[in-house]
Protein backbone atom coordinates (compact mmCIF):
# COMPACT_ATOMS: atom_id res chain seq x y z
CA UNK A 1 0.00 0.00 0.00
CA UNK A 2 2.99 2.21 0.73
CA UNK A 3 4.33 1.99 -2.94
CA UNK A 4 0.79 3.23 -4.50
CA UNK A 5 0.96 6.27 -1.60
CA UNK A 6 4.04 7.09 -2.81
CA UNK A 7 2.63 7.28 -6.47
CA UNK A 8 2.54 10.74 -7.58
CA UNK A 9 -0.43 12.32 -10.56
CA UNK A 10 2.39 11.50 -13.28
CA UNK A 11 2.74 8.32 -12.38
CA UNK A 12 -0.82 7.57 -12.78
CA UNK A 13 -1.13 9.60 -15.91
CA UNK A 14 1.64 7.03 -16.91
CA UNK A 15 -0.62 4.69 -16.20
CA UNK A 16 -3.80 5.76 -17.64
CA UNK A 17 -1.57 5.98 -21.01
CA UNK A 18 -0.70 2.60 -20.42
CA UNK A 19 -4.63 1.75 -20.43
CA UNK A 20 -5.12 3.75 -23.09
CA UNK A 21 -2.53 2.16 -25.11
CA UNK A 22 -3.97 -1.36 -24.58
CA UNK A 23 -7.60 -0.06 -25.35
CA UNK A 24 -5.92 1.16 -28.87
CA UNK A 25 -4.08 -2.40 -29.33
CA UNK A 26 -7.29 -4.37 -28.74
CA UNK A 27 -9.35 -2.14 -30.90
CA UNK A 28 -6.61 -2.54 -33.49
CA UNK A 29 -6.91 -6.17 -33.21
CA UNK A 30 -10.58 -6.38 -33.37
CA UNK A 31 -10.56 -4.03 -36.35
CA UNK A 32 -7.62 -5.97 -38.23
CA UNK A 33 -9.41 -9.46 -37.63
CA UNK A 34 -13.19 -8.67 -38.46
CA UNK A 35 -15.39 -7.63 -41.16
CA UNK A 36 -14.24 -5.81 -44.40
CA UNK A 37 -10.63 -6.76 -43.99
CA UNK A 38 -10.70 -10.17 -42.29
CA UNK A 39 -8.25 -12.61 -43.66
CA UNK A 40 -5.87 -10.36 -44.77
CA UNK A 41 -2.50 -9.91 -43.50
CA UNK A 42 -2.20 -8.20 -39.98
CA UNK A 43 0.75 -5.86 -40.01
CA UNK A 44 2.38 -6.26 -36.71
CA UNK A 45 3.82 -2.99 -36.01
CA UNK A 46 0.81 -1.43 -34.37
CA UNK A 47 0.66 -4.41 -32.41
CA UNK A 48 4.19 -5.01 -30.94
CA UNK A 49 4.74 -1.30 -30.11
CA UNK A 50 1.80 -0.79 -27.82
CA UNK A 51 2.74 -4.04 -26.51
CA UNK A 52 6.39 -2.96 -25.73
CA UNK A 53 5.03 0.69 -24.48
CA UNK A 54 2.33 -1.30 -22.17
CA UNK A 55 5.16 -3.60 -20.57
CA UNK A 56 7.79 -0.44 -20.47
CA UNK A 57 5.22 2.00 -18.58
CA UNK A 58 4.18 -0.73 -15.94
CA UNK A 59 8.12 -1.19 -15.66
CA UNK A 60 8.87 2.83 -14.99
CA UNK A 61 5.65 2.97 -12.80
CA UNK A 62 6.73 -0.24 -10.52
CA UNK A 63 10.75 0.65 -10.63
CA UNK A 64 10.45 4.79 -10.59
CA UNK A 65 12.01 5.18 -7.19
CA UNK A 66 15.35 3.34 -7.73
CA UNK A 67 15.57 5.18 -11.43
CA UNK A 68 17.18 8.18 -11.39
CA UNK A 69 14.97 11.02 -13.20
CA UNK A 70 16.66 11.51 -15.99
CA UNK A 71 16.50 8.05 -17.01
CA UNK A 72 12.76 7.64 -16.01
CA UNK A 73 12.36 10.75 -18.63
CA UNK A 74 14.02 9.67 -21.40
CA UNK A 75 12.50 6.61 -20.71
CA UNK A 76 9.22 8.24 -20.85
CA UNK A 77 10.01 9.85 -23.83
CA UNK A 78 11.00 6.59 -25.56
CA UNK A 79 7.30 5.01 -24.98
CA UNK A 80 6.36 8.41 -26.78
CA UNK A 81 8.34 7.87 -29.78
CA UNK A 82 6.65 4.53 -30.29
CA UNK A 83 3.33 4.98 -29.88
CA UNK A 84 4.12 7.68 -32.51
CA UNK A 85 5.70 5.20 -34.71
CA UNK A 86 2.38 3.06 -33.86
CA UNK A 87 -0.21 5.71 -34.88
CA UNK A 88 2.13 6.24 -37.95
CA UNK A 89 1.80 2.39 -39.07
CA UNK A 90 -1.78 2.17 -38.16
CA UNK A 91 -2.30 4.95 -40.61
CA UNK A 92 0.00 3.01 -43.60
CA UNK A 93 -2.12 0.09 -42.52
CA UNK A 94 -5.44 1.50 -43.25
CA UNK A 95 -4.87 4.40 -46.07
CA UNK A 96 -5.78 2.00 -48.67
CA UNK A 97 -9.45 1.15 -46.99
CA UNK A 98 -9.82 5.67 -46.28
CA UNK A 99 -8.49 5.55 -49.74
CA UNK A 100 -11.35 3.71 -50.93
CA UNK A 101 -13.82 5.96 -49.58
CA UNK A 102 -12.81 8.99 -51.57
CA UNK A 103 -14.24 7.14 -54.61
CA UNK A 104 -17.80 8.20 -54.09
CA UNK A 105 -19.15 5.48 -56.28
CA UNK A 106 -17.49 2.31 -54.83
CA UNK A 107 -17.51 1.57 -51.19
CA UNK A 108 -19.96 -0.27 -49.01
CA UNK A 109 -20.95 0.46 -45.39
CA UNK A 110 -18.43 -2.43 -44.16
CA UNK A 111 -15.49 0.10 -45.59
CA UNK A 112 -17.21 2.86 -43.71
CA UNK A 113 -17.01 0.97 -40.27
CA UNK A 114 -13.67 -0.40 -40.81
CA UNK A 115 -12.35 3.13 -41.47
CA UNK A 116 -14.55 4.58 -38.27
CA UNK A 117 -13.00 1.94 -35.85
CA UNK A 118 -9.64 2.17 -37.47
CA UNK A 119 -10.01 5.95 -35.99
CA UNK A 120 -11.25 4.88 -32.80
CA UNK A 121 -7.84 3.18 -32.30
CA UNK A 122 -5.54 6.07 -33.35
CA UNK A 123 -7.64 7.94 -30.93
CA UNK A 124 -6.45 5.67 -28.07
CA UNK A 125 -2.79 5.57 -29.32
CA UNK A 126 -2.93 9.11 -29.68
CA UNK A 127 -3.70 9.85 -25.97
CA UNK A 128 -1.74 7.24 -24.94
CA UNK A 129 1.15 9.22 -26.64
CA UNK A 130 -0.37 12.21 -25.25
CA UNK A 131 -0.16 10.96 -21.79
CA UNK A 132 3.03 9.57 -22.43
CA UNK A 133 4.65 13.37 -23.55
CA UNK A 134 2.98 14.73 -20.08
CA UNK A 135 5.35 12.39 -18.22
CA UNK A 136 8.42 12.77 -19.96
CA UNK A 137 7.85 16.45 -19.46
CA UNK A 138 7.24 15.90 -15.86
CA UNK A 139 10.09 13.35 -15.12
CA UNK A 140 9.46 12.20 -11.65
CA UNK A 141 6.95 9.50 -10.66
CA UNK A 142 6.86 9.34 -7.57
CA UNK A 143 6.69 11.30 -4.43
CA UNK A 144 9.62 13.00 -2.23
CA UNK A 145 8.75 11.28 1.21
Amino acid sequence: MKFVKKQNAFGWVLMAGAVLALIGLIVYIVNSTTGYIAGETVNAIPIVLPILSILGAVALWLYSEKLDDRITGVATFVLAVLMAISIVMLLVARIDVMGDLLNPIEHSAAQIKTVNVAIIAIVFNALSFVAFVVTTIAGRLHKEI
